[in-house]
């Protein structure tokens, strides 16, 4: 596959597993990207499911191979549909502070993917600043609340 631009994407797999739980070894331009990735069992082989995770691509080129190792502990039998491959974007949709001064940020977000929401008191040049630990999305938005923060701050969420 070819990519505009270098950056984090989102791979999504649709697959069917009717021989219950398979799993595979996914490398990207060669590199073990995830040595034994699970796909969990669909019931039938005329069942589909997806498995979403996120990986760095380079500008241009790029190879995915989804292979079959036991030596890493592949498993089971897998029937690869196709593979979506999209630019990950984070769209933050409802930054608000409360009257108690309460900031909620909340974004787009693909689930298993953690987010690292973060704060600065200027636009100018400066390092961020991590407003917690990284979140770890569960479904398809998510959000941190702080209490106790300036309204006048500059957010933004990145992924680690």
């Amino acid at each position: 596959m070819n990519c505009a631009t270098a950056g984090v994407y989102v791979l999504s797999f649709r697959y069917a597993a009717g021989a219950g739980n398979a799993s595979r070894r996914i490398t990207v331009n060669g590199a073990n990207a995830f040595s034994n990735l699970a796909f969990a069992n669909t019931g039938a082989w005329s069942a589909y499911s997806t498995n979403t995770v996120t990986c760095n691509l380079l500008a241009g080129r790029n190879t995915v191979t989804v292979a079959y190792n036991a030596a890493a502990g592949s498993a089971n039998w897998l029937n690869l549909d196709n593979l979506t491959v999209i630019p990950l974007q984070i769209l933050l949709t409802s930054p608000a502070v409360s009257p108690t001064g309460t900031v909620r940020l909340s974004w787009t977000a693909v689930a298993g993917v953690s987010y690292r929401p973060q704060y600065r008191n200027t636009l100018a040049a400066g390092a961020w600043t991590d407003l917690t630990t990284p979140v770890l999305a569960t479904n398809t938005t998510a959000a941190e609340d702080r209490s106790g923060l300036s309204a006048a701050r500059f957010y933004r969420v990145v992924t680690p």
